[in-house]
């Protein structure tokens, strides 16, 4: 007897077959070790747990990888979970309201990008895209088309201040198209109309 549990995403058929479970073979006899090397070659499958409980029942619980972005790269676009790892689009039926991250790189800094975004929760509504710029950092692509263009060296403090900004100085309701937070104590921001010259803030440096 087989207690499946947690398979949602994965293909039934994939995973009855990473199984291998001939009906009748000798529970001891099943190399517990394979089985679980077997169902982590499913794309979906993050992790596998297996018990064997004497005399005839194994209990088999499977955790999903769940989708965390859309993946835009060469006009295609997929889905990554939280560790990068690339899913099949057609696995995951539910509607998906996720940012979306372009560059090549993107999957393999999607987790920085993760915690990044979840420091300043208030921001997330505003948040369109995320994009690599040169495989070294991000530029943040807000709603009303404002980009905020990130350090590569902690980008996380950087979108800390950004978020303080927000909130203190209200630029998300200025005119503005650009945000150049590259600078650590320094802020630059460029309004939309092309003729007014930028404006620098000095006080961004977190104490």
């Amino acid at each position: 007897q087989v207690t499946l549990r947690g398979r949602k995403h994965a293909d039934a058929a994939a995973v009855k077959a990473a199984l291998g479970i001939t009906q009748g073979a000798p529970i001891l006899a099943l190399s517990l070790t394979q089985m679980q090397a077997r169902l982590m070659e499913i794309a979906e499958v993050k992790s596998v747990s297996i018990t064997r409980i004497l005399p005839n029942e194994l209990s088999i619980t499977i955790t999903e990888r769940m989708p965390a972005a859309w993946w835009q790269q060469d006009g295609k676009q997929g889905l990554i979970d939280a560790d990068g790892k690339v899913l099949a689009r057609e696995k995951y039926s539910e509607k998906l309201s996720l940012p979306i991250v372009i560059g090549e790189d993107a999957p393999a800094h999607i987790g920085e990008l993760l915690t990044m975004l979840e420091s300043a929760p208030s921001l997330k509504p505003d948040v369109v895209a995320a994009v690599r710029v040169g495989n070294r950092r991000w530029n943040i692509e807000l709603a009303r088309e404002v980009v905020v263009m990130l350090p590569e060296e902690n980008p996380l403090a950087a979108w800390k201040r950004f978020a303080g900004l927000v909130e203190k100085e209200a630029l998300l309701a200025k005119a503005i198209r650009s945000v150049d937070m590259r600078v650590e104590d320094r802020v630059f921001i460029m309004p939309v109309e092309q003729q007014k010259n930028p404006i620098t803030l000095t006080t961004a440096r977190e104490t």
